[in-house]
């Protein structure tokens, strides 16, 4: 009985740590994807001839307000993302599944074994 609810908990554990790592990866990817934009804003800034913005296979013109704008549109939604994905992360890293500390279960094994040699 112990043994198999031990192999849940390491189940159990083994999946938080996959969900932890997949959450740490898309934060990873996200940041780099900011940083992108980052780089993408001081280019603008320092541009002086024509801006191109891409729409599925086309380029389209646009004016350095609108790819300065639109820019910063998609830095607050990945900003946005990160922070959900951190908060997500502080929530699976909580509390794990309720397993007795081993000095309260050996405890408790050792008042069953005291009664049973009453």
């Amino acid at each position: 009985m112990a043994e198999e609810k031990e192999k849940e908990n390491t189940q159990m554990q083994s999946a938080r740590n996959q969900q932890l790592m997949m959450l740490d990866m898309q934060i990873q990817q996200m940041e780099m994807q900011l940083h992108e934009m980052e780089h993408a804003k001081e280019d603008i800034s320092g541009a002086s001839g024509k801006i191109y913005r891409t729409a599925g296979m086309y380029l389209i013109e646009v004016s350095k307000d609108e790819a300065m704008k639109d820019i910063l549109d998609k830095s607050k939604m990945i900003e946005t993302r990160i922070e959900m994905l951190k908060k997500q992360g502080e929530r699976f890293r909580g509390p794990g599944p309720k397993a007795e500390p081993a000095s309260e279960s050996k405890t408790a094994e050792s008042k069953e074994h005291h009664h049973k040699h009453e």
